[in-house]
Formats: C-alpha cells, sequence, structure tokens
C-alpha cells in the first residue's frame, strides 16, 4: 500500500508541479509586461511587481497544489511523503519556469528584458526622488545601486544558469522540508482501550 501511495505522489506530484510551473511562469512573464507596460505608479510598482507577483501569487499557488497533491494521495501522507511529494512539485514547476521564462523567454523572445526593466525602475526612482526634492547626489547614488544590483544579469551564461540550477535544487529541498512541517498531516489511529492511568 506505501509503494502505491509513494507512486501516486510521484506521478501526482510531477502533473501538480508542471501545472505550478506554468503558472509561475505566466506571472514571471506578465510581471515584466506589468513594469514595463502597464504602471507608472511607484507605489503600484512595489506592491505588484516586487511583492504580489513574485511572492505572495506563487506562495498561494504552491500552497494551493501541495493540498490538491495531499488530497490525490488520499488526505494523509507522513512528513517524508509529504517532503518527496513537494520536492517533486517545486522541482518540476521551477524546470518548467526555467525553460519558458529564462531560457525561451528572456533569450529568444524578449532578449532585452534586463535592460527594459533596468530603464523603468531608473526613470521610476528619478521621478519620485525629484517628487520628494532629493539631491542630485543621492539620485546618483540610487541610479548606481539599480545597475549594479542589475548589472551581472546583463551577460549571465547558460552555464551560469545551469551552475545556478544546481544551487536552487538544494534551495527547492529546504523550502519543502519548511511546507512539509506545515502540510503534513499523518493518520491519527484509535485505541480502543487507551490507558485509565492518568500518570501515563
Amino acid at each position: 500500500m506505501s509503494e502505491d501511495k509513494d507512486k501516486v505522489i510521484k506521478k501526482q506530484g510531477l502533473i501538480n508541479g508542471v501545472l505550478l510551473g506554468i503558472i509561475v511562469t505566466i506571472l514571471s512573464i506578465f510581471s515584466f509586461y506589468y513594469l514595463t507596460e502597464m504602471v507608472t505608479s511607484t507605489p503600484l510598482i512595489v506592491i505588484g511587481y516586487f511583492v504580489l507577483l513574485p511572492i505572495i501569487f506563487p506562495i498561494g499557488f504552491a500552497a494551493f497544489f501541495i493540498i490538491r497533491l495531499r488530497t490525490k494521495v488520499g488526505g494523509y501522507w507522513n512528513f517524508k511523503q509529504a517532503v518527496r511529494g513537494i520536492f517533486i512539485v517545486f522541482l518540476s514547476a521551477y524546470v518548467i519556469q526555467f525553460l519558458g521564462k529564462d531560457i525561451l523567454f528572456a533569450r529568444v523572445i524578449e532578449p532585452d528584458i534586463v535592460e527594459k526593466t533596468e530603464k523603468v525602475l531608473i526613470n521610476d526612482a528619478v521621478a519620485d526622488f525629484k517628487r520628494k526634492k532629493v539631491s542630485q547626489k543621492d539620485i546618483d547614488q540610487k541610479v548606481k545601486e539599480i545597475r549594479t544590483g542589475l548589472g551581472p544579469q546583463k551577460h549571465i551564461t547558460i552555464a551560469q544558469q545551469v551552475q545556478g540550477f544546481g544551487i536552487n535544487i538544494i534551495f527547492l529541498f529546504v523550502l519543502a522540508l519548511i511546507f512539509a512541517a506545515f502540510f503534513k498531516r499523518e493518520v491519527q489511529y484509535y485505541n480502543p482501550n487507551p490507558s485509565t492511568d492518568p500518570t501515563v
């Protein structure tokens, strides 16, 4: 029975991971156009581009697919099974997102994604600082920080991305451990003869 459950966890984990990966990829691509084409307000950029789209929505969808996976395997799984299933979900989602967004979208469809992102962030920061009457020295410092932060991403190679892939796998496993602690649900066995000794 345990072997059958493990097979279901692997199969359904892969299915749910692919679905999560497609959604996260769409969110990632949408966040780029949200930043570069849809909003100009600093609060909307911060809330949407830095909070909702990269953090809140992915966590919400991840929780949904983990619960969906747990339901598919009968509603109960121990910590080890939860870690395995959640890691499969996260790993397959990451592979889909890596291929769809980092390789196909960022290298074929929008090869200037970093430059366009940098331009928007700099323009927004400069406009916001000028509204607040910040000194030109502070504005220049902020622009320098943005360019320094995004600079390494402009010339990243596929080899570097593959190397980062390995590091991210370790991170995903640690994340699976954390999520498993929250989403594990073990079967509670009924004891028909509980001890009457209050000291036990």
